[in-house]
């Protein structure tokens, strides 16, 4: 008899921690500072995972945890899991990806789209100007302790919804979709003062193109543009950082809050 409690007592911990692996798991797949993506070794994030679980699991071994009766159940409840982890870390990568959108735009309204550059990331080429947006929303994300307020965010999912609980609501994808239409919005009011800057280039060209035809518009506009859009993306930086630091934590509340929000209407209703 105490063979079997000693069984079950383990078999309960060993289920709970795979849950907090799975929601572990899906933040570090998606969350930006460098945690997912190519450039990151999968030992390297399977480390982290499993460390940071680790941590975690002791508060919740004594807590009693859903065990499925079938597989496809425990299939489900893993999936769930891993769902919450990837909504959060999503929220943040879209974020930067507007960034990334408005460098791709750049660079193909100077004429320096062919100076691609390989993305670890992805797996393919980018502009070298998303890579330079890409690291400086990087570096701000860490700088002003982003990475902190995105683990903070995951541990709270705790406290109001344990391990084995989770209910993964269709209705999530509406608050993800705001966070994406809010993060290209964000990445075109970047990329307007360059966009405008390069705009007015091409109208001077025009008018020099037509008051001197025998001149190579294509070599002096070429030039031009580049040194247009290299003086308006300097001086849109300082704006550019100061948006950004504006942003990135309340996006993470606003998706910690959501997921909560979501949650306690199911429980309610």
């Amino acid at each position: 008899m105490e063979v079997q409690q000693f069984l079950e007592f383990h078999m309960q911990q060993f289920t709970g921690f795979m849950y907090i692996l799975l929601r572990v798991s899906g933040l570090l797949m998606t969350a930006p500072a460098g945690w997912s993506g190519g450039a990151v070794p999968m030992k390297i994030r399977a480390f982290l995972a499993i460390g940071l679980s680790f941590v975690i699991a002791p508060v919740y071994w004594k807590d009693e945890v859903t065990e499925p009766a079938t597989l496809v159940d425990m299939s489900l409840l893993l999936a769930n899991e891993l769902l919450l982890g990837l909504l959060l870390g999503l929220g943040i990568s879209f974020l930067i990806s507007g960034l990334q959108t408005t460098g791709q735009v750049i660079g193909q309204m100077s004429g320096l789209i062919l100076a691609d550059a390989f993305d670890p990331t992805s797996g393919g080429t980018v502009s070298i100007f998303s890579q330079l947006l890409n690291q400086i929303a990087l570096a701000i994300f860490l700088i002003i302790g982003g990475h902190l307020a995105l683990i903070k965010a995951l541990l709270e999912t705790f406290t109001w919804l344990p391990p084995g609980e989770t209910v993964f609501k269709t209705s999530l994808v509406e608050s993800l979709n705001q966070v994406v239409a809010h993060s290209f919005a964000l990445g075109l009011q970047i990329a307007a003062p360059i966009i405008i800057a390069l705009m007015l280039s091409l109208v001077i060209l025009g008018l020099i193109s037509r008051t001197l035809p025998q001149l190579n518009i294509l070599a002096v506009g070429f030039s031009l543009n580049v040194f247009v859009m290299t003086g308006a993306l300097f001086l849109s930086l300082p704006v550019l950082m100061t948006i950004f630091t504006d942003q990135f934590i309340p996006t993470i509340d606003f998706l910690s809050e959501e997921l909560r929000r979501h949650y306690l209407s199911e429980e309610g209703g």
